[in-house]
């Protein structure tokens, strides 16, 4: 029927990205593997939204509601993945997706939702630095300048690799123009 067949490809797309359940033997080589040629967040997807219309026209299937927490518990994980991998609207895409999907942990979506939150507050900041720090506003005025708002962004996340890597060029900048401001004042 139309429904095992759309369900059968539903769970080989969420199929595709999953953990390969491997035993390494003593004798064997370590496998190399490379990076699948498909985008993993395009496949989870595919497979939610199949899943969630086929659960809407069957609602009484346990098996297609079964599949539809499978491929948003894949979502949750991908989500989280991209988030950690620093790719805030992927995540965010992928967040929004999970509305309505049943039995998800409770706990891991408020803890992503929370983490979207902060990042994409990260974002903006690292943004309107960049914005000022074009303008000229580097260390001035006290309040709106990008050195205060990379701050800003550190409190949000005191790792945070670009937002230190940024403040830190922005420094170095600003001590550059100090040495070339005193040698262009002293004598000749």
């Amino acid at each position: 029927t139309d429904i095992a067949e759309l369900r059968v490809l539903a769970e080989s797309l969420l199929q595709r990205h999953a953990e390969p359940e491997t035993s390494p033997s003593v004798d064997s080589q370590p496998e190399q593997t490379e990076p699948a040629p498909v985008d993993a967040a395009s496949d989870i997807v595919r497979a939610l939204g199949i899943f969630r219309r086929l659960s809407e026209a069957n609602p009484e299937d346990a098996e297609l509601r079964a599949g539809l927490t499978q491929a948003g518990m894949a979502a949750l994980a991908q989500a989280e993945h991209l988030l950690a991998q620093d790719e805030t609207a992927k995540a965010r895409s992928l967040f929004a997706r999970l509305a309505g999907v049943p039995e998800l942990p409770a706990e891991r979506l408020t803890l992503l939702e929370s983490e979207l939150v902060r990042n994409e507050a990260i974002e903006t900041a690292l943004a309107t630095a960049r914005g000022l720090e074009r303008r000229g506003r580097w260390f001035a005025p006290a309040q709106n300048n990008a050195a205060a708002t990379l701050l800003e962004a550190l409190q949000l996340d005191p790792g945070h690799e670009r937002a230190r890597t940024q403040l830190d060029a922005l420094t170095q900048r600003r001590i550059e123009a100090a040495f070339a401001a005193v040698e262009q004042s002293k004598p000749k």
